[in-house]
C-alpha cells in the first residue's frame, strides 16, 4: 500500500463544500463559530465545512483560519487512502473516496471493538480486490447515522458514487501517460515536389512513360504537336477548378504537372498503337 499519490481535485471538493455546507454558525462577519452537531450517537462540535478536530464550544474561526484546517484534514484524508488502498484509482475514484473518508472518518486497524471507518468498510475491501463496479453499490450503505437513514448522507453517498463511476476525460488521462525528457529532433518537412518524387505510384507513372516515350523512338518529333493541343485541352478543361484546388490547399503547379504527364502518356501511347496498325 500507499504506492499512489492521491490529491483531492475540483470535483471532488466541490462535492465536500457542497454536502457539509458551512451557514451554521455563522456569525455573518465571516467568521463562524462551533455548533453541536447532534446527529451523531455523541454529539459532536463542528465549526466551517464539517470540522470537528480541535473543536469545542465557543471555537470561532475566521475564513483563512477555517481553510487552513480544512487543508490540514483534507491531506489527512489522503493519505489515509493512500496508506489503504493497493490498487490503482483514477482522479474521480479518489475524489469519491476522499469526500467519503472526510464524512466517515478514516478508521484505524487497531479499532476491532468498534470497525468504525474507511479501513474497516466492505467499500475499501472490494477495492482492493480490484473489483471497483462491486465498490461502487456499496456507497449506499453509508447513509446511517445514530443507527438512523439521515437523507441528507444518502443524497451525498448517491453523488459520491456518480463521481466514483464517472469516467475521466481523455485530455486528463492523457496526463498520466510516460512523459520522455529526451526528444527527438523535429521531423524533416516534406515538400509536395520531393512527396511526389518519393511516391512509389508516380515513380511507376514516371518509368512506364519513359518507356513508352522510348519505344515511340525515332517518331517522337511527330507527335510533340498532338501533345502540345492535348495539354492545351486538359488545362482549358482544369481552368474551372482553380479556385477549388486552392481553397483545398492543392498546388496548381502540381496538377499543371500531372496533366502534363498524363498528356504525354496519352499521346505517347496513341501514337505507338497508330504505329503498330501502320506495321500490321
Amino acid at each position: 500500500m500507499g504506492t499512489q499519490d492521491f490529491r483531492l481535485g475540483d470535483k471532488g471538493l466541490a462535492l465536500i463544500q457542497e454536502f457539509e455546507g458551512c451557514k451554521r454558525g455563522y456569525l455573518g462577519d465571516d467568521r463562524w463559530q462551533a455548533y453541536l452537531d447532534t446527529l451523531p450517537k455523541t454529539p459532536v462540535w463542528t465549526v466551517y465545512y464539517g470540522l470537528t478536530k480541535g473543536v469545542h464550544k465557543g471555537t470561532i474561526v475566521t475564513r483563512a483560519e477555517g481553510d487552513e484546517m480544512m487543508r490540514r484534514e483534507l491531506i489527512a484524508c489522503e493519505t489515509s487512502l493512500e496508506n489503504m488502498v493497493d490498487v490503482p484509482l483514477n482522479a474521480h475514484q479518489a475524489d469519491a473516496c476522499i469526500s467519503l473518508i472526510y464524512n466517515m472518518g478514516p478508521g484505524s486497524p487497531s479499532d476491532t471493538k468498534h470497525k468504525r471507518g474507511f479501513y474497516w468498510s466492505t467499500l475499501r475491501k472490494l477495492i482492493n480486490q480490484g473489483k471497483l463496479d462491486q465498490a461502487a453499490a456499496q456507497f449506499p450503505r453509508y447513509n446511517r447515522s445514530g443507527g438512523v437513514v439521515v437523507n441528507g448522507l444518502t443524497r451525498r453517498r448517491k453523488a459520491e458514487q456518480a463521481l466514483f463511476l464517472l469516467p475521466v476525460p481523455a485530455t486528463e488521462a492523457e496526463a498520466d501517460e510516460p512523459m520522455p525528457q529526451a526528444v527527438d529532433k523535429a521531423a524533416p518537412v516534406i515538400t509536395t515536389t520531393q512527396a511526389a518524387a518519393s511516391s512509389p505510384t508516380i515513380g511507376a507513372a514516371g518509368v512506364g512513360l519513359a518507356a513508352t516515350i522510348a519505344q515511340a523512338g525515332s517518331g517522337l518529333w511527330d507527335w510533340i504537336t498532338g501533345a502540345g493541343q492535348q495539354i492545351t485541352v486538359a488545362k482549358e478543361a482544369a481552368g474551372p477548378f482553380r479556385e477549388l484546388f486552392q481553397a483545398l490547399h492543392i498546388n496548381v503547379t502540381t496538377v499543371t504537372l500531372a496533366i502534363t504527364l498524363g498528356a504525354l502518356a496519352f499521346v505517347a501511347v496513341r501514337h505507338t498503337l497508330k504505329k503498330r496498325e501502320g506495321l500490321a
